[in-house]
């Protein structure tokens, strides 16, 4: 069973509800195999999804984020012209995912990163336990992380 979500067209605080309406109406509600995120592409609206649609990844399945690199990105339209340069990038959320990997290896059993898009595989014994708190999952050494 397969999800692709772009609850970040939505831009605003309904995401939440507009993730739990795709997985029951399309899925009953139950744990999928795979999840293919292509939100907004920028890091607010794409953490909100994976914290809201995590939990609906059966153990062992694979989260995917596609399009972390665009603040990376050569050439003049990511560099110079600076598109989408009001918003935060979207690999801030791929280094908090491998901080909750360190933090939460029960959550999380491996990361692989491309360079146009990350594979999240869930711990095959990772427990169901609702929508995700980033801020409160990751160790952090009382410091906190700074998005750019």
């Amino acid at each position: 069973t397969i999800a692709d979500l772009e609850p970040g067209r939505q831009r605003g605080g309904g995401a939440a509800l507009t993730i739990d309406h795709l997985f029951s109406t399309h899925f009953g509600g139950e744990q999928i195999d795979l999840i293919v995120d292509d939100c907004s592409h920028v890091y607010d609206w794409s953490r909100q999804s994976f914290e809201y649609s995590f939990d609906y990844l059966r153990p062992g399945g694979v989260y995917i984020l596609e399009d972390g690199h665009w603040a990376h990105a050569a050439g003049d339209l990511w560099q110079k012209d600076r598109i989408w340069s009001d918003k935060r990038a979207l690999s801030n959320l791929l280094f908090e995912l491998i901080m909750l990997f360190g933090s939460r290896p029960d959550l999380i059993e491996r990361i692989d990163i491309h360079p146009r898009y990350a594979v999240i595989r869930k711990s095959a014994t990772a427990p169901r336990i609702g929508p995700l708190s980033l801020d409160d999952l990751i160790l952090k050494q009382g410091r906190k992380f700074e998005p750019i």
